[in-house]
């Protein structure tokens, strides 16, 4: 089981990110949606605006058309790879919840809910909060010990960002009392399956609810 050092790690690691994409921000004039979404360093900027089409010259001799070879390579390769990295970040983001797997958990016993806010008035988003709910065992008369394995489960709130105003733990309570039976997904390779099979409807819900009153 993880430790709680190790998951406000992973928070700090989370926020810190944000921290260095809203300074990049402060200090470009791209697009804020873009320009808040992955790692768009310059070389990225130059393919999203189109900053080195192929009717700019960069250098009259040379050693500046070798730069520009090289560096239409660089790119060409940066655009099939990042980019749609990228794009599927925006998605995500402009949805306001995604769901992400903890690392360093191979039981899945933890599930990372992380929630943004766009304000229109600022044309921003807000820096992203995040819940992580915690697979908990229900013991039962048979069982003094209940396996983290099996048995049944439910989920419940482990640990937020969001501040105390907003009633996590009530709607959690409402939400997410439905007991399951089972194990979570666990033992693949793609976080996208395990996460499929970690019984969401009813995190769903207590996510929408939540974002609502963000």
């Amino acid at each position: 089981m993880l430790a709680d050092q190790e998951l406000q790690n992973e928070i700090q690691n989370l926020e810190r990110e944000v921290e260095e994409l809203e300074k990049q921000l402060e200090n470009s004039d791209s697009s804020t949606l873009l320009d808040t979404i992955g790692p768009v360093d310059e070389l990225l900027h130059d393919i999203l605006y189109d900053t080195n089409s192929s009717d700019q010259k960069y250098c009259q001799d040379d050693i500046g058309d070798g730069i520009t070879i090289m560096r239409t390579t660089e790119l060409r390769e940066l655009h099939e790879t990042e980019l749609p990295k990228i794009q599927m970040e925006n998605v995500y983001r402009l949805n306001g919840i995604s769901f992400f797997p903890i690392s360093n958990d191979p039981q899945r016993e933890f599930l990372g809910v992380r929630f943004d806010v766009f304000r229109e008035e600022t044309s921003k988003f807000d820096p992203p909060h995040y819940v992580i709910l915690k697979r908990d065992i229900i013991e039962n008369s048979h069982k003094s010990v209940a396996s983290s394995n099996s048995g049944n489960w439910r989920w419940s709130v482990f640990q937020t960002t969001i501040s105390k105003g907003i009633p996590v733990f009530e709607l959690a309570a409402k939400y997410l009392s439905q007991a399951y039976s089972g194990t979570p997904g666990s033992g693949s390779d793609k976080d996208t399956v395990e996460i499929a099979n970690m019984n969401l409807d009813a995190v769903i819900k207590f996510a929408m609810q939540v974002y609502q009153q963000l």
